[in-house]
């Protein structure tokens, strides 16, 4: 059996059950994995079967690579412009806090700001960042992937998710042996 949408033969029952005449008739109501198209289709003895996902098994907070809650002191620049247009200059430069880092990006916050929150809220706004880890300075270019505003009126406090796009080679290296040795060390950031 295939699936009439994409031909592919990768075919379950649906969640959903038929009408109990059609089942009597041997038709049933199937779905494919593939693409998602539902469909009946002749199934008179049973042998498709049936499973429900559990978001839980896939671990719906699945990750690349390991994440660790930190604390260090962080200068934030936005860099004007977005993909092939964004120059070398920076605005100028906030203080805020690295709050969790991995190999692939960083959880900053920062209270106030003196950039426009469309500035802060824009994905894929560019940004210029220098984390002082215990042993060195870390500079990279990366984007917003996520900000959210919380709190209220003078003590606002932004939280942007920033994925890295850009960085030096002894950068990576630095980050990279940084986070073996948490691994090593200290425990996960689970939530």
């Amino acid at each position: 059996m295939r699936c009439p949408q994409c031909n592919s033969k990768r075919i379950q029952r649906d969640i959903e059950n038929a009408s109990a005449l059609a089942r009597l008739a041997g038709m049933r109501k199937l779905v494919c994995n593939q693409c998602g198209h539902v469909f009946q289709g002749f199934d008179p003895l049973n042998k498709l079967g049936r499973k429900e996902t559990n978001p839980d098994a896939d671990g719906a907070n699945r990750r690349r690579s390991a994440r660790f809650r930190v604390h260090f002191p962080t200068t934030i620049s936005l860099v004007p412009g977005t993909g092939k247009e964004a120059t070398s200059s920076y605005s100028g430069s906030v203080q805020g806090h690295c709050e969790s880092i991995n190999e692939h990006g960083v959880g900053l916050s920062l209270v106030g700001s003196r950039f426009s929150d469309e500035d802060m809220q824009r994905v894929g706004q560019r940004v210029l960042m220098r984390i002082r880890l215990p042993e060195m300075t870390l500079e990279a270019v990366g984007s917003i992937v996520n900000s959210s505003r919380l709190g209220e009126s003078q003590k606002r406090k932004w939280l942007l998710g920033v994925k890295f796009q850009r960085m030096s080679e002894d950068d990576k290296i630095s980050l990279s042996n940084y986070l073996e040795a948490r691994a090593q060390t200290e425990p996960l950031l689970t939530s």
